[in-house]
């Protein structure tokens, strides 16, 4: 009967051990991971009830209006006037003494779809002036592309009708309460918020202002073509 040699003083020998001839019980290392953050893929969670989940570049739509005692300066509000007046400035608003936008990252559930708190707080002491069509702002979403770069995600349709366009105003202290829609879809980024005011310099120029940032997700389609609109009669000066 053959003699069992152990191969253990061989390998010494060769500086070796039995373990290099042994299939291997560790377990396999992970695959790397896609890189996450602005611009890149993450595991989807669940959105919040009511996140819109789109392809194209919405429509934005934020109306206000000026306070009672500052309309007697304006143009009427177009076609479309708002019933969006100024709120006092409280503890809740207090900041920077300068005109800022700022949109709340936790997004609300309460009383109908997701939604982002958005606020325009003038802490100056100036009146701050905006270009308006129908109440509506010159407001629009804008997330960080696959690139880095801002995009819009949301556009201001313009109206071909001279009458929608007027002036609304915030005094100092006062601030305008808006919601901005929470967005879903195939990859995590970062949004925020553009204003155009009117440069108190140069009137027939505008300066944007810009909010803080925030999480969230969007699809591709969105930095691209538009929702577009069809005029339903006579009296509606949309075409975009």
């Amino acid at each position: 009967m053959p003699t069992l040699v152990s191969l253990s003083p061989l390998l010494a020998l060769l500086g070796l051990s039995l373990s290099v001839l042994t299939p291997s019980t560790q377990p396999a290392a992970p695959a790397p991971q896609p890189a996450q953050g602005p611009g890149h893929p993450t595991a989807a969670g669940t959105p919040p009830p009511g996140a819109l989940n789109l392809t194209y570049m919405r429509r934005a739509s934020y109306t206000v209006a000026s306070s009672s005692r500052l309309r007697q300066f304006a143009n009427l509000g177009g076609w479309a006037d708002s019933g969006n007046r100024p709120r006092l400035v409280g503890a809740a608003e207090a900041g920077p003494r300068t005109l800022r936008v700022t949109v709340d990252a936790a997004a609300s559930t309460s009383g109908g779809p997701a939604s982002h708190r958005l606020r325009i707080i003038n802490g100056s002491t100036d009146t701050v002036l905006f270009g308006a069509q129908d109440s509506q702002l010159s407001l629009n979403l804008q997330a960080l592309d696959r690139q880095g770069q801002w995009q819009d995600i949301e556009y201001v349709p313009r109206s071909w009708c001279g009458n929608s366009y007027h002036t609304v105003f915030l005094a100092p202290d006062q601030y305008w309460q808006l919601t901005a829609p929470v967005y879903t879809g195939e990859f995590a980024t970062k949004l925020r918020a553009k204003l155009l005011r009117q440069d108190p310099q140069n009137p027939g120029n505008t300066l944007a202002v810009y909010s803080n940032e925030f999480e969230g997700r969007v699809n591709p389609g969105q930095f691209g073509r538009k929702e577009g609109h069809a005029p339903q009669d006579i009296m509606d000066p949309y075409n975009e």
